[in-house]
């Protein structure tokens, strides 16, 4: 299938042919707060969603729901709050998400979705892809986000002052997004006319954190 994805005069995405899984998974690509993290959930084939949108692959759900949707391999189910599910081939669906990348300027991005288009087998050698050491290093910076301010509660690792929190224990991100997210998240405040300084504050203490966590990372590797 020929997927062409355009943006129309009011700034949205659009999709053609007129199918309605397509239609449904670019809510669904629109709707996540962060495209980058997108491109990580793709090569690791997981899925996400909130209350009225959402992707899930074959490894995101039981065998009942596995026999239920008819879903196999290499395909990706696409739901609504309707509790409408359709079936889309996930070539197709990494194809949306490729074009709305270049689209939103991410070059570098698309060009990984392109090349994972191409061989999924080069996922196995990227540190993204894959949850655990992702999660393992995440929790080698948790005491960096501590030393920078943050604050521990229960599982929770805190922002002062403001409501931003991440799970210390099973957060599995990959850091290198998250630093690219919290940068675009900086730039945008810059622009606004009202600002909240500890939404502010908490941001430029994350940034802060990353780069100290980085520096250390590559003074060590250089051991």
């Amino acid at each position: 299938m020929h997927i062409t994805v355009t943006k129309n005069s009011d700034g949205k995405f659009e999709v053609q042919p007129d199918d309605e899984a397509l239609k449904m998974a670019l809510v669904a690509i629109n709707c996540w707060n962060s495209l980058d993290d997108l491109v990580t959930k793709a090569l690791r084939r997981a899925g996400y969603g909130g209350d009225i949108f959402g992707i899930s692959y074959p490894n995101d759900l039981g065998e009942k729901e596995l026999v239920d949707s008819g879903i196999r391999d290499g395909q990706v189910l696409t739901f609504d709050f309707d509790y409408n599910d359709l079936i889309l081939e996930e070539e197709n669906y990494l194809s949306m998400l490729h074009q709305v990348c270049l689209l939103k300027g991410m070059g570098e991005r698309a060009e990984l979705l392109d090349r994972f288009l191409a061989d999924p087998q080069i996922a196995i050698g990227l540190l993204e892809a894959d949850a655990k050491p992702c999660n393992e290093r995440w929790k080698r910076f948790v005491p960096f986000l501590e030393k920078n301010g943050w604050s521990r509660n229960d599982d929770m690792i805190v922002a002062p002052d403001y409501g931003m929190s991440y799970n210390a224990i099973h957060f599995d991100g990959d850091l290198d997004v998250l630093l690219r997210r919290t940068e675009k998240a900086i730039k945008r405040l810059s622009k606004k006319k009202q600002l909240d300084p500890n939404c502010v504050r908490a941001h430029r203490l994350l940034l802060n954190s990353l780069q100290e966590f980085f520096e250390f990372e590559r003074a060590n590797s250089n051991r």
